[in-house]
């Protein structure tokens, strides 16, 4: 879960547009799950829907 989780977010990493100003982020639960998520601190509603339409795109 661990690898699969690092391998989704370098992927988010490496699609992420220089200009954009969110940090990824993963987390994992002792339940075999996990999540690859944006921190948007002060994110305008344009640079939140960019990157949730990432997010989409990269996750299928």
């Amino acid at each position: 879960m661990s690898a699969a989780l690092h391998k989704l977010a370098a992927d988010v990493e490496l699609a992420t547009p220089e200009r954009e100003r969110w940090v990824v982020q993963t987390e994992s639960f002792y339940d075999a799950r996990g999540r690859v998520y944006l921190e948007l601190s002060d994110a305008t509603p344009a640079e939140a829907e960019r990157g949730m339409a990432m997010l989409r795109k990269l996750v299928g």
